[in-house]
């Protein structure tokens, strides 16, 4: 009796392991995936913004002042997300949270 419940006890611990390693796997492959997404809109955006600047300063005759004028669009956008820093943060924390019970949700319902 006590060799089948250590057994099952191994095999509850062996199973727990696999799981706690398909979670893992799967955060890190959204991690990656999220990565990669996030360097080419990030590359399109220094792109488009070196652009729309040129473009400002050849309108006003120094293209100096062109980016200059259009990173302090950036400047405003850092400030507005510094102030809601809290209010995006909890946001982030609940869509997290949702997306994790939604996964195991999902995952316990193709195990059904």
């Amino acid at each position: 009796m006590v060799g089948i419940i250590k057994n099952y006890i191994a095999k509850r611990i062996e199973l727990l392991k696999l799981e706690l390693m398909e979670q893992t796997s799967n955060l890190v492959s959204i991690l990656i995936y999220v990565f990669i997404i996030l360097t080419l809109v990030m590359m399109f955006f220094f792109l488009f913004s070196f652009a729309i600047g040129l473009l400002i300063g050849e309108l006003l005759g120094n293209t100096g002042l062109g980016i200059l004028i259009f990173s302090l669009f950036y400047l405003i956008a850092f400030f507005v997300l510094l102030l809601n820093y809290n209010r995006l943060r909890k946001y982030t924390m609940r869509k997290i949270l949702e997306f994790q019970l939604n996964y195991k949700e999902n995952a316990n319902d193709d195990k059904d």
